[in-house]
């Protein structure tokens, strides 16, 4: 019995911790951080999200879906799509989106790792009227272990660079994951907007599951699936 959950614990320890927000990105619920993940590594999932966290031309409850993949150990991108619906028949497109994030430098003694990045950086439309989800930020994360613990804390600013730009100034959060159950992380964040506060857990190595109140009222949550294409 004991050697079963051993084997059990060892499945769901994670190689790296590590969250997505609402944008498929690397982050902590829904704001970026400045962790990476290890080169190679290709990710595919979707979101819930509530109207009160879209876009002004989101009148409704929708979702998104995206591929993430680290070709480099620095370098992160993200196709992002998100449901919309076109007209009163029930109609639907998508609106389609591009990130890239960009690690400046490297988390080290007792300097942080600092991140360059944007969402929705691309339009074919002239004057970026669809870039919905349009941001440039800078962000900083620091991690540290207390007692087998992991805990990580980040700040960051978002830009006005685009013209549909949905927040513009601080953000922030931690993540706390508990010695006992390192896959299990406890997060809180200030989006620039609202405070939210969430769950997270990751198993078997692969497999990512979050969940999180925004505005500490409305649920939001999301499923993710990793693949390491580089050992």
């Amino acid at each position: 019995m004991k050697s079963v959950l051993e084997i059990l614990l060892f499945l769901l320890l994670p190689v790296i911790i590590s969250a997505q927000p609402t944008a498929g990105t690397t982050g902590l619920l829904n704001i970026p951080t400045a962790e990476m993940q290890r080169d190679g590594t290709f990710l595919f999932g979707g979101n819930y999200l509530p109207e009160v966290m879209t876009p002004e031309l989101f009148s409704y409850d929708t979702g998104n879906y995206y591929l993430n993949i680290t070709f480099l150990p620095f370098c992160e991108v993200n196709y992002r799509l998100t449901l919309l619906e076109i007209d009163d028949t029930g109609g639907h497109n998508q609106d389609r989106s591009f990130a890239l994030r960009c690690r400046i430098l490297k988390e080290r003694g007792y300097l942080p790792a600092f991140v360059i990045g944007g969402n929705d950086v691309y339009t074919s439309s002239s004057g970026r009227g669809n870039q919905y989800f349009g941001q440039l930020y800078a962000v900083a994360t620091k991690g540290v272990k207390w007692k087998a613990c992991h805990i990580s804390a980040t700040l960051g600013y978002y830009s006005d660079a685009f013209q549909r730009d949905q927040r513009s100034g601080l953000f922030g959060g931690v993540a706390f994951s508990p010695g006992f159950f390192n896959p299990l992380s406890l997060m809180a964040e200030y989006d620039e907007k609202a405070f939210n506060a969430g769950i997270s857990l990751f198993l078997f190595n692969h497999l990512y599951l979050q969940a999180f109140a925004y505005d500490l009222n409305y649920f939001c949550g999301g499923v993710q699936y990793k693949i390491y294409l580089r050992k």
